[in-house]
């Protein structure tokens, strides 16, 4: 049976390691790779959705933003920050035209789109989830010796903005709070 492109891409990203923890110092043996982000996003996605409790944001939609969110760096690998900044963009778009080449899912090419476009209050959840997810493993890095403070720092920042201007930042506040004491 041959497997889709969707599935490769999957597959792909298990061994694709995020890239700001590498530069850190942190061993590939121990560095998260992107598919581990995205399926902890997912479930930051779940959590704080039910601490909110709004019967007017779609989980569903939220979590599958969380599962295809960096499905591009399948193809373009993990970018780091640095240079994803100062590309602005750029690399949206060239993620956003690589998803459409490569993506035998239509559905997966919409969600992406949403999500890249962030026009929708699950879209910026996701993105929200996805800040979130880096924070806390940013602190289990932090926590065994890593210098990571400036990950937690600007991580912490775009959290504190965006759930801000969601109007979630003590919900937000809360859950980060509660992972730091349990160490989950």
């Amino acid at each position: 049976m041959s497997e889709s492109r969707l599935i490769k891409a999957a597959m792909a990203l298990i061994s694709v390691a995020r890239t700001g923890w590498m530069i850190r110092g942190i061993p590939s043996n121990l560095s998260e790779t992107v598919a581990d982000h995205s399926f902890l996003t997912a479930y930051v996605c779940m959590d704080l959705i039910s601490r909110l409790n709004d019967p007017n944001i779609n989980l569903e939609k939220t979590v599958l933003y969380a599962i295809i969110h960096d499905i591009g760096e399948a193809y373009i690998g993990d970018v780091a920050k640095t240079a994803s900044i100062r590309l602005g963009g750029i690399k949206t778009q060239i993620e956003l035209e690589v998803v459409e080449r490569e993506i035998d899912n239509d559905i997966v090419k919409q969600l992406y789109r949403e999500y890249a476009e962030s026009k929708n209050k699950e879209a910026l959840l996701a993105k929200l989830c996805n800040y979130v997810a880096t924070y806390i493993k940013g602190m289990e890095y932090a926590k065994i010796g890593y210098r990571v403070n400036d990950v937690l720092e600007s991580t912490y920042a775009e959290i504190k903005e965006l759930s801000t201007k969601l109007g979630v930042w003590d919900t937000v506040s809360e859950l980060m709070n509660e992972d730091s004491r349990n160490n989950v």
